[in-house]
């Protein structure tokens, strides 16, 4: 499968279109689908670009999941933190804006990733042999609770392929 992958400084937030908003089956409220779109192309979910420079993965045996630890002091990666700190303020800003929400707005990406690590569902791909080199934050929407509003997100293994 292919996918068109965003960089965190080359988007326009004022793309950023909402659907009807649904009922939450992971919480109590409703969530709403983003899309981006362009003169080019729609993007039904949003993909980025996740440039990080990490200092050890953890590949813990019972678990589906693995934790990528990094410096968020790093140069990179502090500049990666500011961008997307800046991508969840605007897309928030626009939501709140586009459907007139008057509730708090929870910054839970950024939040999340000022801890300095970050899991990611593991694959037959990598393993404690052949790392990942790359990571994609996907974008699929706003979920909206009683008071609190904010950003469904993940961060996902990217399979770079070179032809």
């Amino acid at each position: 499968m292919n996918l068109l992958v965003l960089e965190l400084h080359d988007y326009n937030p004022k793309r950023f279109y909402y659907l009807e908003p649904k009922k939450n089956l992971v919480m109590n409220g409703i969530f709403t689908k983003l899309i981006y779109t362009d003169s080019f192309f729609t993007m039904n979910e949003v993909f980025f670009c996740f440039p990080v420079q990490y200092t050890y993965i953890d590949y813990p045996q019972e678990n589906d999941q693995y934790t990528v630890y990094f410096d968020k002091t790093q140069v990179q990666n502090a500049s990666s933190l500011e961008k997307i700190n800046k991508l969840e303020t605007e897309i928030l800003l626009n939501y709140a804006m586009f459907t007139n929400c008057r509730k708090e707005s929870c910054r839970s990406l950024v939040n999340k990733l000022e801890q300095g690590f970050f899991k990611i569902r593991k694959t037959e791909v990598h393993g404690v042999g052949t790392p990942p080199k790359h990571f994609l934050l996907k974008i699929s929407g706003i979920w909206e609770g009683d008071s609190k509003y904010g950003l469904t997100a993940k961060l996902v293994e990217s399979l770079v392929h070179n032809s």
